[in-house]
């Protein structure tokens, strides 16, 4: 290895020149980094000049041998920073000497050979000129030429001296690579390929000198491993690297192990350098104890005493001798008689659990174990049954007697008595019960267990066929009446006793006024014949009317119909409304009414609410439709729906005062305002001032408050205005209000037939004062009360304008071709209804529609065919209902 030497002289001149200080930073960490060979004695080359302004001392020309590092100086001014990184860093740090004192005027005419510096060692001494002042691999290089590379990355740090108030450079003695063994490499980058090789080296078994790199120079310290690892030793890899070694706490172990390996009681640290193979064992078992396959090799803790048996078992496994101690690996054979080894017992016979037998008991509900079936009751020598079989010629075992023929509470007998003997079969029993006690009491059935008695066949043939039919005397045959009558149902003379089947006498078709005679009939007069209809009962609550026929011949006949939609019937004649409650505010009823389209429709009563007053609302019957009637509830009261005694009510019932508040005050239409309260059902609400807008003009509504009630007004705008919601800022706040102001577009309105052409449909369009185009086209209303055309104009404003024509009480609106021949245009007439006498389409009535023009279409027959008419619903067209193919023929527009 080369080593850097400098003479005392020659330092002393660097340390005082001004001009030397750059040299004495650069070579410091150089000169102390290779500083491991002994000093070399170096000689100044002789110069009279040189010794003569340098040495103004007596022993100016005595050879000055002794040399030191320049590294080891203590710096006389500010020291070296602990955290500078390179060479520029510790130049910094260096003081600015002041050499008045120590040179004199011509200091600055040294002669070039008092810069030289001398390096070697005792084999080779070279000369190096200011310029390379570094020694490496045989010649003299720059400081920046230098590579220095440490292969365990040992890192320099500064510390503070021991010596003096400067910092050194050092390394730490717990740095990693202390424990690692490394090696410096030096070269310079002029010629790589030359390197020499610094190891870390072992002093001794406690001293490690250690090599690393400081600020590119190679450089080592001597550590105690002892400082770095307590209980390491300095040892040599073999790559001749020194390191300090841990010391080996498993020493049996292949390798260093500085820590216990094992942890056998599962604590989680690790307390052994031997693995406990079996810790159920005490103390540390290294090896398996037991050879239980004996293959030679011991490879288990426990002794297996049963090996013919798969597992380890560690104890006997049967008590064969029964004392209570296992005693054998194989079990006795307890079942003896039974294929294979059975080492305990196989059945519980005495199901408590335990098995006690090694046959089955055949039959457990007998005392005993029953190794065979007992009884043969099939006789057929084999023994199959548990139960002696008392009765053979029933099927299945009767283990029991099954018949008490004696009465006696006991039965005694396989064969029941008869009680029955009129009836096919054997019946052991009574069949019926005819009084309703849950006890058969009767071989019959009681037909008529309305009737005294037991009735066990029907006793009366109302149909006079020879076969009682009917538990009901039908004092009216169906050629009168239909149906059962099971009494008279007309006083036709007023004597306060019903004695016939009809309301009306013998002489009834010659009678010259029938609706006179019989005002609570409805008469149906045509042109070829004429009847009357009556309510079945004759008390309006009905829905069947009883219709009495006039024929040619002065005789009369009847027929049954029902009310179509259970409308009732009222007069004679079905309903066309009707009312559930008349007139009754405190009953929440409803009304039914036909419309003319042959619909039923329907109102139900309820509760009407506002801000003043609650109405309770009933619906009646005014005509053959519809009207409504209200009751106001006292001031300060709420309508209530509720169900009393399972009817549906009404009533008026005390509620809250009501609250309200308006905010911005009353008729401020201008501004939008919000009025906020409760309602005297107790219910908050909100109200906003808004914009309206209709198809005749926009209004402003303004919610004000009266009486704690939220009410509305209006203002309307002009119809060349709209109304229009904008937001404006007042005294710094923003606020909404609401404005009439001119409408963006001017509207236009055009009428394609003309105002007040009411058969004509069409329609008016244009565009609205909002500039929105519409369209409205003439149509028809029908139900409710109204019937009639909605034709559109345009007003005076170019506004579109509705008109209403009401048809007759008697007519539908209906849309009709123009001519008979032109089926795509149309118009709007009001038409007369079409009239269904048989609106149920009963095949056993001859019923007749009469159509808008009054044209009759009967029910026809055709052989057994019946073809039915009927009125279509909405349009109230005449159409066929279908054909019925009559099952005993057709006859008369009816079945028979």
């Amino acid at each position: 290895m080369s080593s850097l030497y400098i003479s005392r002289y020659t330092k002393k001149r660097i340390m005082f020149s001004r001009t030397k200080r750059g040299i004495l930073t650069g070579l410091s960490a150089l000169l102390f980094s290779c500083g491991g060979s002994p000093l070399e004695r170096a000689t100044i080359p002789k110069n009279d000049t040189a010794e003569e302004s340098t040495n103004p001392t007596t022993d100016s020309t005595e050879e000055r041998t002794d040399s030191y590092f320049i590294s080891q100086l203590p710096f006389p001014g500010k020291q070296p920073h602990p955290r500078a990184e390179s060479k520029e860093d510790i130049i910094s740090y260096l003081p600015s000497f002041d050499t008045t004192e120590n040179t004199s005027s011509d200091s600055s005419q040294d002669t070039e050979s008092d810069k030289w510096v001398k390096v070697g060692d005792d084999h080779h001494q070279k000369w190096c000129p200011p310029e390379t002042p570094v020694y490496v691999a045989g010649k003299c290089t720059t400081l920046e030429d230098v590579i220095c590379t440490d292969s365990d990355k040992t890192e320099a740090l500064f510390k503070k001296s021991a010596f003096g108030d400067y910092f050194e450079k050092t390394i730490a003695n717990s740095d990693p690579s202390l424990g690692l063994g490394g090696t410096v490499t030096f070269s310079t980058l002029s010629d790589p390929t030359v390197q020499e090789l610094s190891p870390d080296l072992c002093k001794s078994t406690q001293i490690l000198e250690e090599y690393y790199c400081s600020e590119g120079i190679a450089t080592t310290k001597a550590i105690k491993c002892n400082e770095y690892l307590p209980k390491s030793t300095c040892v040599v890899n073999e790559q001749g690297q020194g390191f300090c070694q841990p010391e080996d706490l498993c020493p049996t172990l292949p390798g260093i192990q500085p820590t216990l390996v094992y942890d056998n009681d599962k604590n989680g640290v690790a307390e052994s350098c031997i693995e406990d193979l079996c810790q159920s064992i005490p103390e540390i078992q290294s090896s398996f104890l037991y050879d239980n396959d004996k293959d030679g090799i011991a490879e288990s803790c426990e002794l297996d005493l049963c090996s013919l048996i798969p597992g380890i078992q560690t104890s006997l496994i049967y008590d064969n001798n029964g004392d209570g101690v296992n005693d054998s690996c194989e079990a006795l054979d307890v079942c003896l008689t039974i294929e294979g080894t059975q080492t305990d017992f196989l059945f519980d016979t005495d199901n408590d659990g335990k098995k006690d037998s090694c046959v089955p008991d055949y039959c457990p509900e007998q005392p005993g174990v029953q190794e065979d079936f007992p009884y043969d009751n099939d006789n057929d020598g084999i023994l199959e049954s548990c139960l002696l079989d008392l009765c053979p010629t029933i099927p299945g075992i009767q283990d029991t007697y099954s018949y008490d023929n004696d009465w006696n509470g006991v039965p005694e007998s396989c064969e029941p008595i008869d009680v029955c003997p009129l009836i096919e079969g054997t019946q052991t029993v009574l069949l019926y019960d005819t009084d309703n006690d849950g006890i058969n009491d009767s071989c019959t059935p009681d037909f008529c267990p309305e009737l005294p008695g037991v009735q066990s066949a029907l006793p009366y043939d109302n149909d006079q066929d020879g076969i009682n039919e009917s538990c009901i005397k039908d004092f009216c045959p169906d050629t009168l009446v239909p149906g059962i009558q099971s009494e008279f149902l007309y006083d036709v003379d007023k004597d306060g006793v019903k004695e016939s089947c009809v309301p009306v006498d013998k002489d009834f078709c010659s009678d010259p006024d029938p609706q006179k005679t019989y005002p609570n009939a409805t008469l149906y007069s045509y042109s070829d014949q004429w009847h009357m209809g009556f309510c079945l009962d004759g008390n309006g609550s009905s829905d069947t009317i009883l219709h009495v026929i006039c024929s040619e011949d002065g005789t009369w006949h009847t027929d049954i119909t029902e009310c179509k939609l259970d409308m009732p019937c009222v007069q004679g004649a079905c309903a066309e409304c009707s009312d559930s409650d008349g007139t009754n505010f405190d009953e929440k009823g409803y009304v039914l009414w036909l419309e003319k389209d042959g619909t039923i429709g329907s109102k139900k009563d309820y509760c009407l609410s506002s801000n003043e007053n609650d109405y309770r609302t009933d619906f009646v019957c005014k005509g053959t439709t519809w009207d409504i009637t209200f009751e106001a509830c006292p001031t300060g009261q709420k309508c209530l729906e509720d169900i009393v005694d399972g009817k549906a009510t009404l009533s008026c019932i005390p509620g809250i005062p009501p609250v309200c508040e308006d905010s911005d005050g009353t008729y401020n239409f201008e501004s939008v305002g919000t009025t906020t309260g409760f309602t005297k059902e107790g219910d908050a609400y909100s109200h906003n001032d808004f914009c309206l807008s209709t198809i005749s003009a926009d209004t402003i509504i303004d919610f004000y408050c009266e009486g704690g009630i939220s009410k509305s007004s209006y203002f309307w705008c002009d119809p060349t205005e709209i109304c229009k919601e904008e937001i404006e800022s007042v005294d710094g706040k923003v606020v909404g209000t609401l404005k009439c102001i001119p409408a963006p577009a001017k509207p236009t309105c055009e009428d394609f037939d003309g105002t007040e052409n009411y058969p004509q449909k069409s329609y008016v369009s244009g565009m609205d004062k909002h500039g929105k185009s519409y369209t409205h086209n003439d149509y028809c209303v029908n139900g409710g009360q109204l019937q009639g055309i909605i034709d559109w104009k345009c007003n005076e404003y170019n506004i579109p304008q509705s008109n209403f024509y009401l048809c007759e009480s008697n007519e539908l609106c209906k849309e009709v071709p123009t001519t008979e021949n032109d089926q795509t245009n149309t118009t709007l007439a009001c038409i007369p209804s079409c009239i269904d006498l048989d609106p149920d389409n009963n095949p056993a009535i001859a019923g007749t529609v009469y159509d808008f023009n009054n044209v009759p279409y009967p029910d026809v027959c055709e052989g057994n065919i019946l073809y039915q008419y009927e009125c279509t619903p909405l349009t109230g067209e005449k159409m066929e209902a279908g054909i019925i193919n009559c099952a005993n023929g057709c006859d008369g527009g009816m079945c028979k």
